[in-house]
Parts: structure tokens; sequence; C-alpha cells
């Protein structure tokens, strides 16, 4: 069979680890008490687009909405797992998903899995019913998907010292300017200088979960 049906095929695979994970066990792995970081800029973005642009799409906003739960989601996962294979997480740390066996490695590599594949089905609606050009969303759902990853896995921003900077600016511009393209169909200035107070308070979650 072709690429397509055997990478399809690993997904499934994988997926069938999470058989028998309770949805509770599973929801509270992906720290839901994080996700209003991820909801209030897209939010701002389509208020943004209301008031500015007097445009304002309920679905494009439901789908944006969903798309950066499940990244955000995805990567609070990626960080789970990354941290315990470092060695990072222990008795005395505050995610102990791992740690005291709530899941399995497998279980929570299955669970990121499943996130981004939500993702993806969430954010790819928004190509054809947004105005903004096919490349440009795609590119801004990229960077969310990567910046999810690249905190602790991949270059693991976050061990090299620039995590930090890193979340806030995706709890910040790319967020906002996410939802506001997704209405809009390009980018503001406004948009931007307005996601800056959501950035640095991102940046103060971080300190104080620090």
């Amino acid at each position: 069979r072709g690429g397509g049906g055997v990478a399809s095929g690993g997904v499934l695979h994988g997926l069938a680890k999470l058989r028998g994970v309770r949805p509770r066990t599973a929801l509270l792995a992906a720290r839901p008490w994080s996700f209003p970081a991820s909801v209030a800029p897209v939010l701002l973005g389509a208020s943004l687009a209301f008031k500015l642009d007097d445009v304002f799409s309920p679905l494009c906003l439901c789908l944006a909405t969903g798309c950066a739960v499940a990244v955000h989601a995805a990567g609070n996962l990626v960080n789970t797992y990354a941290d315990y294979a470092r060695g990072v997480d222990g008795r005395v740390s505050s995610d102990k998903t791992l740690v005291q066996g709530a899941l399995s490695p497998p279980q929570v590599r299955a669970l990121i899995t499943a996130a981004y594949a939500t993702g993806a089905l969430l954010g790819l609606p928004l190509i054809p019913l947004s105005r903004a050009p096919a490349g440009v969303l795609v590119g801004l759902l990229l960077a969310g998907a990567g910046s999810s990853y690249a905190y602790t896995a991949g270059p693991a921003l976050k061990y090299r010292a620039l995590g930090d900077a890193l979340i806030m600016a995706t709890f910040g511009p790319l967020l906002v300017s996410f939802s506001y393209v997704s209405q809009v169909g390009a980018a503001s200035w406004t948009a931007l200088r307005a996601s800056i107070p959501l950035a640095l308070q991102s940046g103060a979650i971080l300190h104080a979960n620090n």
C-alpha cells in the first residue's frame, strides 16, 4: 500500500494504546486549567475583527478556538512526556501523570497524536471557510503546532532559556493573529499591538508556575 496508508495505519495503531484510558485521566493529563490561555487570544482576535472590520464568523471562531485548544493540549502532553524522559519530573513535580503511573509513556504519546489530529481536523476546514489565503492560514497553523512541540521536544527551547519567549510569542501575537486573520483574511498591526498584554500575561503564568 502507499505511504498514506502506512502513515494512517501507524496513527491508528498508536491510538489503539488509548483503550482502557479513562476520559477523566486523559483530560487531566492535558491540563485543562491552562486552556483559558489559548482561548483568550482567539476571542480577542475575533473581537478585533468585528470591531475594526465589521467581520465575524461564528463558525470560524469555533473552529479556531477548538484548534487552538487541541494544539495547546498536545503541547502540554509533549511537555509531560519530554520532562519525564529527561528525568526532570519526580515526586516533587507538579505534573505527576507519568511519575505516578496514571498513564504510561506509550499512552501519553497516543494522546499527543490524538490531540494534534484533532487540531488538524478542526483547523483544515478553516482554509475554505476563511477569507485568508490558504498559504497564510496553513503557515499560522504549522507555526502553532511547531511552537507546541519545540517548547520541550525537538530544539527543546524550554531548556535553552528561550521557552518563555516562545510561549509569549505564541499565546500573544501568534494566536491573536491566527484568529484575526481567519476572520478578516489579512493581518493587522492593531491586532498585534493588542496582543501584547496577553503575551505578558502568559509570561506571568509561566513565572507563577516556576
